[in-house]
């Protein structure tokens, strides 16, 4: 149920850079009736070194992360749709 949510009127809901959570996220926002909208970022650095930020050299980066926003009218009962993947 992804749709437009004017930019003045969204707040900032979850974050993360894993597609499968992206996936139960959204999952639990449509099943509840949330409408919401996924920003994406990109997160490769450009950097000399073959764009590595990681403790571990040899350690994968996320590529993207995924950012949900909701209507400001809708983040209680969109936390509450969350709060019930949690069991």
């Amino acid at each position: 149920m992804a749709e437009r949510i004017p930019i003045l009127a969204r707040r900032k809901l979850f974050s993360t850079t894993s597609s499968q959570e992206v996936g139960k996220i959204r999952a639990a926002l449509t099943q509840a009736g949330v409408p919401f909208h996924i920003g994406q970022s990109d997160l490769t650095p450009p950097l000399g070194n073959g764009g590595r930020l990681a403790l571990h050299y040899d350690a994968p980066l996320p590529a993207y992360e995924y950012t949900f926003y909701v209507h400001k009218d809708d983040v209680e009962l969109a936390e509450s749709a969350l709060a019930g993947m949690v069991e």
